[in-house]
C-alpha cells in the first residue's frame, strides 16, 4: 500500500467518524437531557388535571345539559370577596364570546342564604346534594366536560389582586378546550 492509498483510507474512515458522529451525537445529547430532566415538561393548561376522572356530576336541567361547565361550591355565607372572585369567574363565562353557549357557570349552593352572592341569569344554581357536595372544595373552580366527568381545577386565589390571573388562565383553558373538544 502506498502513500496516496493510506491517505485516502485514512480519509475514508475519518469521513465515516463523522457521518456516524452527526446521527449518534444528536440522540445520546437527547437521551441524556432527558434522563436529567434538563428540558421543561411540555404543559400548556394553566389549571391542575384532576385524576379521578370516573367523577361523573350530572344535573336534570336543560341548561346544563351536554355543555362544558365552569362549577364552584359556594359556601354557606358568601362574602364580599367571595362576590367578587364569583364575578370573575362571570367575566371570563362572558370573555368566552362565540363559545358561551357551550360553556355554563354553575354555582353548587345549598338551600341557605349565599351572603353577597347574587346570581345572574348567566349562572346555573344547583342546589347541593350529599354526593356532589363531597366532591368538591369551596376554593376550587372546577371544568366539567359534556359528558360529566370532572378533568380540570383552578385555586381560587385568597387576595383580590391575583383574581385577573385566575381568570385569565380559566379563559386560556377553556379555549383550548373547546377548540379541540368536538363534544359540547
Amino acid at each position: 500500500m502506498n502513500q496516496q492509498e493510506k491517505q485516502s483510507v485514512k480519509k475514508s474512515r475519518r469521513q465515516l467518524l463523522m457521518l456516524l458522529a452527526v446521527f449518534i451525537i444528536p440522540v445520546i445529547v437527547a437521551k441524556i437531557a432527558l434522563s436529567n430532566a434538563w428540558l421543561s415538561e411540555a404543559v400548556t393548561n394553566k389549571g391542575e388535571l384532576v385524576d379521578n376522572i370516573e367523577q361523573v356530576i350530572t344535573f336534570s336541567n336543560d341548561k346544563t345539559d351536554e355543555k362544558w361547565l365552569l362549577l364552584v361550591k359556594v359556601d354557606q355565607q358568601c362574602g364580599d370577596y367571595c362576590a367578587s372572585y364569583m364575578q370573575t369567574i362571570e367575566n371570563t363565562y362572558t370573555a368566552l364570546g362565540k363559545e358561551m353557549p357551550r360553556t355554563v357557570p354553575v354555582a353548587l349552593v345549598g338551600d341557605q342564604d349565599t351572603g353577597a352572592f347574587t346570581a345572574t341569569p348567566k349562572w346555573y344554581m344547583a342546589t347541593k346534594q350529599a354526593d356532589k357536595t363531597a366532591l368538591f372544595q369551596s376554593d376550587y373552580v372546577y371544568v366539567v366536560d359534556p359528558l360529566g366527568r370532572v378533568i380540570m381545577r383552578h385555586h381560587i386565589p385568597t387576595n383580590s389582586e391575583a383574581l385577573p390571573a385566575m381568570g385569565k388562565a380559566i379563559l386560556a383553558d377553556m379555549k383550548k378546550l373547546l377548540k379541540y373538544s368536538r363534544i359540547g
